[in-house]
């Protein structure tokens, strides 16, 4: 399935073999992450690079996390994770803001309220 402004395989999964940094563990099918460690970051396995395209995260745990785009340029370590790195960019919801190497405000505090009781 070949589609415009898009790399990658049809289905998109967590690319466990590279670009990520910390201790990470994913799940079997490639689609869940459990972070262990400050600033572990992990990618997909598709780029796009032209046209407007979204995806869906279902976030199953609270605190603070990015989560955003970047390059295939993008080193990762255990100071800096996605938005971070020049060639990245992310949003924050627990602390509502957006990161490109520096921080600014943006978005408004999420009014969900909590799962499973938390």
């Amino acid at each position: 399935q070949v589609a415009e402004g898009r790399l990658g395989p049809s289905t998109v999964v967590l690319d466990h073999t590279s670009g990520f940094e910390g201790l990470l563990l994913v799940d079997d099918d490639l689609l869940g992450v459990i972070g262990h460690s400050n600033f572990g970051s992990i990618r997909a396995t598709t780029c796009v690079y032209k046209g407007k395209w979204i995806y869906e995260v279902l976030i199953s745990s609270q605190g603070l996390m990015q989560i955003g785009w970047c390059t295939l340029n993008c080193r990762f370590n255990q100071e800096e994770g996605v938005g971070d790195t020049p060639d990245s960019y992310a949003y924050d919801g627990n602390r509502v803001r957006k990161w490109n190497v520096t921080t600014t405000n943006y978005g408004k505090v999420s009014s969900c309220p909590p799962r499973n009781g938390v």
